[in-house]
């Protein structure tokens, strides 16, 4: 009998390996496109729309109730899978812990939409000399021990997010939002361990300023989303490219997520597209030269 435990558990570990390195075969950053369903009174409105969504998946955090699976975005049906997932393993020794935080970058400046704290000064540093690991400074972390916590947690948060009216959208994203969870695990049984960090960020709209109707502070931020986006697209060019210099630091939201973009890590991109007729212009423009996603619409 504990020979075949060993030998489950050796399988277990294997297992993990393999499907790490298929994943990195397949491409460390991989690109999705997905309709968003429709929400609220969109869905009476343009009922005959509902058959061109491709996915059952709305936004990353501004869908419907977090706590309905038909409209939650992204952040709650991640963290319903992780927890079941986590509770599966206990029975082969696996314990978790968890740690979460919640923040975003608003013309270039990082505000922690959990603080509790005034006037505090956020930067991003490295843990190490190497850079092992990144992490910003006087940042609030919450131990969570369940779905329900990080639910409120979102909640907290998403009352902080910078949004503003324009002419595309009566609540546009005004900054880029990260939701940031440190999961740790050790196994009694192998005595193995682990810790990743799961980053999902919310890009903000990049709406074309001429339509959107942008004046003063909101023009100066529509510049800054545009340029840390385009930073952002520099930064996967020269990946896939295999350019000796890559310009992490050109911009707050890629120096942030350098571990998440190099070495070993995973990056899925969703393209998250508005399924009304009236946001089709907005939403996929071609040209001899260009396709362009406004991520706004979701």
């Amino acid at each position: 009998m504990e020979k075949m435990k060993e030998k489950l558990n050796w399988e277990e570990t294997e297992r993990g390996k393999l499907h790490n390195l298929v994943q990195e075969l397949k491409g460390n950053i991989c690109v999705f496109c997905r309709v968003r369903p429709l929400l609220g009174d969109e869905i009476q409105k343009y009922g005959s729309i509902q058959q061109l969504v491709i996915s059952n998946e709305s936004s990353l955090e501004l869908g419907g109730d977090v706590e309905d699976l038909e409209q939650a975005g992204m952040i709650p049906k991640t963290i319903k899978q992780i927890f079941e997932v986590t509770g599966r393993l206990k029975e082969k020794g696996w314990e978790y812990t968890f740690q979460a935080s919640f923040f975003e970058i608003y013309n270039e400046e990082i505000r922690d939409l959990l603080a509790t704290k005034k006037n505090l000064k956020y930067e991003i540093k490295m843990t190490d000399s190497k850079g092992a690991d990144m992490f910003v400074t006087n940042l609030k972390i919450e131990t969570v021990t369940s779905e329900l916590m990080i639910y409120n947690l979102m909640r907290r948060a998403r009352k902080q997010r910078a949004v503003a009216e324009t002419l595309c959208n009566e609540r546009s994203s005004r900054s880029h939002s990260i939701f940031m969870l440190r999961i740790t695990g050790t196994n009694s049984v192998t005595t193995e361990s682990c810790c990743g960090i799961l980053n999902l960020v919310y890009l903000a709209g990049s709406e074309r300023i001429k339509e959107s109707g942008s004046e003063g502070q909101r023009l100066t931020g529509a510049k800054a989303i545009n340029k840390s986006l385009s930073n952002l697209g520099n930064v996967i060019m020269a990946l896939a490219q295999k350019e000796p210099h890559v310009p992490y630091r050109n911009s707050k939201l890629t120096h942030l997520l350098q571990n998440c973009l190099d070495g070993n890590s995973k990056t899925l991109m969703f393209v998250n597209l508005n399924p009304k007729e009236n946001s089709f212009n907005e939403t996929f423009i071609v040209s001899d030269s260009e396709i362009s996603v406004n991520y706004d619409h979701v």
